[in-house]
């Protein structure tokens, strides 16, 4: 019935992980056991880019989670999501951060972005190991992105953008 369908039982709401969900967490914790965990004191003492850890991880297909279906990701939920971030910050919190980052720029776009716009770039994120980035600090506003001051109004067939940016 619907409550087995929406994970509830006649108590009330289960918290417990679905089969897929309990998959994504083993698979991501041995990823972290086995790739993740050795690598870490390296990368924590040099500064040096985690970018195997992050080729393994794509491969794997641990980065991009959001990314829906149609545009070749793998479609998962925010709480499959964060269970996979769960999993690599027990590991070493700045290597999930690294892994975790496109989701930052690839949010807008899923939310917000035309069909085409989210084939192009939500598309490339899924077909090859890319980092991706955006920005939103300005001098005034640090990274608080409601009390960014820039604007953009549309001049004839052009967008102007009134603004500034700080550069850290």
């Amino acid at each position: 019935g619907i409550n087995a369908e929406y994970g509830l039982s006649t108590r009330g709401i289960s918290f417990n992980l679905s089969e897929q969900q309990k998959e994504i967490e083993e698979t991501t914790r041995k990823f972290t056991q086995e790739v993740v965990i050795p690598v870490a004191p390296h990368h924590d003492e040099t500064g040096e880019y985690p970018w195997e850890v992050l080729r393994g991880a794509w491969d794997l297909g641990l980065m991009n989670t959001t990314i829906p279906e149609e545009y070749g990701g793998l479609g998962l939920s925010l709480l499959e999501a964060c269970i996979v971030q769960e999993e690599i910050g027990y590991g070493c919190t700045g290597i999930a951060t690294a892994l975790g980052g496109n989701s930052l720029a690839e949010s807008p776009v899923i939310l917000a972005g035309s069909h085409e716009l989210k084939k192009k770039y939500l598309g490339r994120m899924t077909e090859e190991l890319l980092v991706a980035a955006y920005g939103v600090t300005e001098p005034s506003a640090g990274s608080d992105v409601g009390a960014t001051r820039t604007n953009s109004r549309k001049v004839g067939d052009e967008f102007v953008i009134n603004g500034t940016a700080k550069i850290c």
